[in-house]
């Protein structure tokens, strides 16, 4: 049964304690969002933090600048997904999603500002570039995630 959140506390966990950097330089963290206290894809979930935050703004980006009315915010592990559908040019729908099944199982849905979600992604965007810099790591993919933070908040800023 789909859990439907009303006035919903969103935020985006990031365990910056937790950032790691293979020889291969793929960065992993514990990253995973949390909606009023429901954690997805679950608590501590540990992903290709760098790579999946690029991903995320460059699909979120197309939903802001009304190219896409429906976007996915992927994971690298596993059948996890965060679907968002544009309601109208302020709302949107976070729909929470397992595809491991043949049929697509919400986990959870919220409404939330289109603009609050993009300052969500943003802000922790940036927490993770400042935190791996300041480790003094340098790769394409934490290069890559710089530029599409500069786009995103210039679609950001637009709307």
């Amino acid at each position: 049964m789909t859990k439907i959140l009303n006035n919903t506390n969103l935020d985006l966990i990031i365990d910056f304690s937790l950032l790691r950097k293979s020889k291969k330089e793929l960065i992993t963290a514990p990253i995973f969002f949390d909606l009023d206290n429901f954690q997805f894809p679950e608590n501590n979930w540990s992903d290709f933090a760098v790579v999946i935050m690029g991903w995320w703004l460059t699909a979120y980006s197309k939903l802001l600048s009304s190219c896409e009315k429906k976007v996915d915010l992927l994971f690298m592990d596993g059948p996890m997904v965060i679907n968002i559908t544009a309601i109208d040019f302020n709302l949107i729908k976070i729909s929470c999603m397992n595809q491991s099944n043949t049929n697509d199982f919400i986990e959870v849905e919220c409404i939330a500002k289109k603009q609050d979600f993009g300052l969500i992604l943003k802000n922790s965007a940036q927490k993770l570039v400042d935190s791996c810099l300041q480790r003094g790591w340098d790769s394409i993919d934490i290069k890559n995630l710089i530029c599409e933070l500069k786009e995103f908040k210039r679609n950001l800023d637009d709307i």
